[in-house]
């Protein structure tokens, strides 16, 4: 059977690996340690005895807890709320903030500024039968309404809307 470069290269691998496992297992490994049993001394650290030495008992352990009681454990020592929803990109509390770090609080928009934000007044009438104001190309009389605000009075250069005792003002947009 013919092999080709790349078997013969697989083969090449195989055979130094398994030298290389020879060698450990002879050489080496017979060297790096006594033999005997080995004792664990902590978590981390494996400590070789000889077949004389006395091994001592093992340390009693506290009884294997439960997942549902590591979870409760956890759960009591870190104060866990789940009120709601939470933004997963907030800083938990017990982080220190910075000083001037917080954002100011943004204004609340009554319906009265929603309303002076999305109209606006273009023009005021006067003619026999009464003044009138132009607001987004509606002409409206004093009395009239316009998404529930009553239009009041009008001024030579504003008009006032209420609603609820709140009064609104809109002035008349000059052109520049």
């Amino acid at each position: 059977m013919a092999l080709n470069k790349r078997q013969r290269m697989s083969m090449g691998v195989l055979a130094i690996g398994l030298v290389a496992l020879v060698v450990d297992r002879m050489f080496v490994l017979p060297h790096s340690a006594p033999a005997g049993q080995a004792v664990m001394t902590d978590d981390y650290t494996v400590t070789a005895t000889s077949d004389r030495a006395v091994v001592p008992p093992p340390v009693s352990t506290p009884p294997d807890l439960t997942v549902a009681a590591k979870l409760e454990a956890v759960w009591s020592d870190n104060d866990l709320r789940l009120n709601g929803p939470r933004d997963p990109f907030s800083l938990p509390p017990s982080w220190p903030r910075k000083r001037g770090s917080e954002k100011p609080p943004r204004p609340t928009m009554t319906a009265g500024m929603i309303f002076a934000t999305n109209h606006k007044l273009e023009a005021i009438t006067v003619d026999p039968q009464g003044r009138r104001a132009l607001i987004d190309d509606k002409l409206l009389r004093l009395g009239e309404t316009l998404e529930g605000f009553k239009l009041v009075a009008i001024d030579g250069e504003s008009v006032t809307f209420e609603r609820g005792g709140q009064q609104i003002q809109l002035e008349l947009v000059k052109d520049q």
